[in-house]
């Protein structure tokens, strides 16, 4: 389920490394470990070579234990609540999603033809550049698909048809172009480069320099230090 929800919150939400649980799915690991460390020590007890060590003892299970713990609330310190709130897993829709680019995707029943995809598609580009609808770190695909009166569904298949982009990479790939842009301004030029990035939509530097690295080859720092 896990690889469904990442797949998910990459096709509808544009901040999917803010509600990636990764970090869960690594305490999972952790706790599984402290689980059977007992046993370890136990059957370790066993052996008269282990009994000898004066640092051998149930300690480790406990400094394996307080740094999970720690773990755990640094990561959740970390987790914006509001993200995770916006997210509505769906398993089913996932499925909808994933196979609408192979079957018709019928409103009011008819077949949607190419030429409304490609009509939907100008006007998301209009919503993008006219109302900068990426600078929200929240946006989400449902709430531009209300925009542009469509389905979820609808606007997937064609940002996914038209871009050859999933909606997650969509933003980014936009809010990597604005902040391209902003930095040869003159009115940018006081800012930091992580504060142009937050701007233009981005909620934490690594998903910044993730999404800078995959649409322009460079990380940001290298880009800046390039000739052109």
């Amino acid at each position: 389920h896990y690889n469904q929800y990442k797949r998910f919150t990459a096709i509808t939400t544009s901040f999917a490394d803010q509600t990636s649980l990764k970090w869960l799915q690594t305490f999972l690991y952790a706790f599984g470990l402290l689980s059977i460390m007992p046993v370890i020590n136990a059957v370790m007890g066993n052996f008269e070579f282990f009994e000898k060590l004066r640092y051998f003892g149930p300690w480790n299970y406990y400094l394996a234990f307080a740094v999970v713990v720690y773990y755990i609330a640094i990561k959740a310190y970390h987790v914006s609540s509001l993200s995770l709130h916006k997210v509505k897993f769906e398993p089913q829709l996932l499925e909808v999603y994933e196979e609408a680019d192979d079957l018709p995707i019928v409103s009011n029943q008819d077949t949607l033809p190419d030429a409304k995809l490609v009509s939907i598609k100008n006007e998301l580009a209009i919503l993008m550049e006219n109302e900068l609808l990426f600078e929200r770190s929240d946006l989400t695909l449902t709430e531009v698909a209300k925009k542009l009166n469509t389905n979820a569904v609808i606007l997937s298949k064609v940002v996914n048809q038209q871009f050859g982009l999933n909606f997650n990479d969509y933003i980014n790939q936009y809010r990597v172009n604005a902040v391209i842009k902003r930095l040869a301004l003159p009115q940018f030029k006081n800012q930091t480069l992580l504060a142009i990035a937050f701007d233009a939509g981005f909620n934490s530097k690594a998903t910044f320099n993730r999404a800078f690295k995959k649409f322009t080859n460079k990380n940001p720092k290298d880009f800046l230090q390039s000739p052109n």
